[in-house]
């Protein structure tokens, strides 16, 4: 019903409905169909848009965490540019973060652990063809 409810008013299916939307909806709905079949098409119509606004929330939570992430990459350049580094060494680290950042699908730092880490790590040796150190640095 939720489909058929979009098709009647024309409207996109990413997008919310109103209530005023909805009810004529339910009321074209009340003539050929019974009572108990329009309560149905109204819970259909509510959980679709609980739905919805659950995939927004997440949307709007990737993007708070890719400016995370963007602000990382600021504070590594300042901080590496602070101690005078190499601008290669600055852009190889700057990349690495980058990678690490697509890699977790640029995840919430809230949310990063360890296993993380040794994911990506895993995934640059298996994948990336990225060779190990030869030896490990103090």
């Amino acid at each position: 019903m939720g489909v058929r409810c979009y098709a009647f008013l024309e409207e996109d299916l990413s997008r919310q409905i109103d209530n005023p939307q909805k009810n004529r909806f339910l009321k074209h709905l009340s003539s050929p169909f019974k009572q108990w079949q329009v309560r149905q098409a109204d819970c259909a119509i509510k959980l679709y848009q609980y739905f919805l606004s659950q995939n927004q929330k997440g949307e709007d939570i990737k993007k708070i965490s890719i400016k995370a992430w963007q602000w990382l990459e600021e504070e590594a350049t300042r901080l590496l540019q602070l101690k005078h580094r190499a601008y290669r060494t600055e852009k190889t680290y700057l990349g690495w973060i980058r990678r690490f950042g697509e890699f977790l699908d640029y995840k919430a730092s809230e949310g990063l652990k360890g296993q993380d880490l040794q994911d990506f790590l895993t995934y640059l040796a298996v994948e990336g063809k990225v060779a190990p150190p030869l030896r490990i640095r103090p």
